[in-house]
């Protein structure tokens, strides 16, 4: 039985002399496994969609256990990504992120858009490249529930005041006033303007999240936030991370 979908690709695997092993997010039937044969070939017709990043109508069809790409049509391969070591690296490590929290067998046109908007705001160059990879990290975590509360101080309820304390494990903010010292638990002091930012990502429309300014002081510091909160939480590194963060000249936040 053919099968039409549409879908990202977000890994891919050399099999053999000229095939692939695709990984592939759809929003209906989540991350799939697609087997491409002979895409390695210069004249195979599915060579393109069968390339990192790109974004394709597929028609595939299930023989036992794994699908096959019979036919396909590029929609958008994110190409000049390519041209930018830097912004390629970060690409890389946001496929990662999205093969490692999407699933098999359930619907992930969340992550799919949020996905797609990401490297479509790397290849237009839009926003700083520290903003995008935050606006992803954070609004990633909020999506697969660990969506952190900003709204208030948890003890006094305290919204805004000049700085607040970011709970990292518990997800919370504390004001300066409710803040414990002795507690060991992990917290970053941050500005209210970083604290707005966050609100911004995780509880504004889809179509909004990058829409913000931070000056490069504010907007380390977010990067920093949401790059410790994301690992934190998912509890494992991403070698494409530290390719990324070692091209920048940085040893890492933690």
């Amino acid at each position: 039985m053919l099968i039409e979908v549409t879908g990202l690709v977000i890994r891919e695997v050399s099999l053999g002399e000229s095939d692939k092993i695709l990984t592939v997010l759809t929003s209906e039937m989540g991350k799939i496994t697609v087997y491409a044969n002979g895409v390695r070939k210069y004249k195979n017709p599915n060579m393109n969609a069968a390339q990192l990043m790109s974004y394709s109508e597929m028609i595939v069809y299930k023989r036992g256990e794994k699908y096959w790409l019979r036919e396909s049509v590029v929609i958008e391969n994110f190409y000049d990504i390519r041209l930018d070591l830097e912004r390629f690296a970060l690409a890389q490590y946001i496929l990662d992120v999205t093969g490692d929290v999407c699933v098999e067998e359930e619907n992930e046109e969340v992550m799919l858009k949020l996905t797609l908007n990401t490297l479509y705001m790397l290849v237009t160059n839009k926003k700083p490249i520290e903003q995008v990879k935050s606006v992803f990290e954070l609004r990633t975590m909020a999506n697969i529930g660990f969506l952190p509360n900003l709204i208030n101080c948890e003890t006094c309820g305290e919204y805004e005041s000049e700085f607040m304390f970011f709970d990292i494990v518990n997800a919370v903010l504390f004001c300066k006033d409710c803040n414990n010292e002795d507690d060991n638990t992990y917290k970053k002091s941050l500005p209210i303007d970083v604290i707005k930012a966050m609100r911004h990502i995780i509880y504004g429309e889809p179509k909004q999240i990058f829409s913000f300014k931070l000056d490069t002081e504010l907007l380390y510091i977010l990067a920093e936030t949401c790059e410790i909160y994301l690992l934190n939480h998912i509890e494992r590194g991403f070698k494409t991370l530290s390719f990324y963060k070692g091209i920048r000249g940085e040893d890492g936040y933690i």
